[in-house]
This record gives C-alpha cells, structure tokens and sequence, in this order.
C-alpha cells in the first residue's frame, strides 16, 4: 500500500468529503504552513539583500535574513485585524486599527534593513521600493 498522497481513492478535503474520506492530517497541515512561512521568509530576505547589496549595502546574506527575521514579529499585532477582515467583518475601527499595525510594522522593517545593510535612508526607500514591486509582480505570476 503506498503513502497516503499517492492513494487514487482519497479524495481532497476541499470537495466536501468528510475528514476521514480524505486523509486529513492537522500535523502536515502545520508543518507545511510552517515551511511555506520560512520560504517566504528567506525569498523576501534574498529579494531585500540582492537590491540593497546591488546599491552598495553590506555583502552578507546571514544579516539581513535574521534581521528581517526579528523584525516581522513586528507584523504580529496586524494578525487578528487581517483575520477579522478575511471573515467578513468590516468596519472603521478595525480597518484604522489593522492600516496602523502594518504602517508600523513596515516601519519597524524599514529601521531594522537599514540598519543591518549600512545604507542611507534615500538607498534604503530605493531599494525597498524595488523589492516590493518586484516580489508584487512575482506574486502576481504566481497566482
């Protein structure tokens, strides 16, 4: 009998089967989302170093990975504001409440990339500005 991905009975549990009927396993669920969250992690820190390495920031990799690695706890408080807005409620409140917890965390990024790269504010703002239309455009692809 082989894994249970490769099993041609099972059927997604996107279809509305039941749990059972499709092998639902809550463990893989984490550990995949988990490894998807460090891929994005290390894609958005390559992204962010190649720009600030390209206009004269520091040379090493390992930086500005941990860096930004630290700084996105920042990003925690926006959490349950993105949540409540994904299940439908809206409101002033909440929408204010989320736009300043991101506002904040971007903030946070900014401060922590320009620190662990040596540049300036001016190459700083230039080179995040590049990485976020380019990883926009790529996300875009992507989906």
């Amino acid at each position: 009998m082989g894994a249970p991905f490769c099993d041609a009975r099972r059927q997604p549990v996107l279809n509305g089967s039941s749990q059972a009927e499709a092998g639902y396993n809550p463990l893989l669920i984490l550990m995949v989302g988990a490894a998807v969250a460090f891929l994005m992690h290390a894609g958005a820190a390559l992204f962010l170093w190649v720009f600030c390495r390209g206009i004269g920031g520091s040379p090493l990799f390992s930086p500005v990975y941990m860096g930004l690695g630290a700084a996105t706890i920042a990003f925690w408080p926006m959490a349950p504001g993105l949540a409540a807005l994904q299940a439908g409620f809206i409101g002033p409140v909440l929408a204010i409440l989320t736009m300043a917890a991101a506002i904040h965390a971007a903030a946070v990024v900014y401060a922590v990339i320009r620190i662990v790269t040596g540049l300036s504010h001016v190459k700083v703002t230039i080179a995040a500005t590049v990485a976020l239309i380019y990883i926009a455009c790529f996300m875009d692809l992507w989906t």
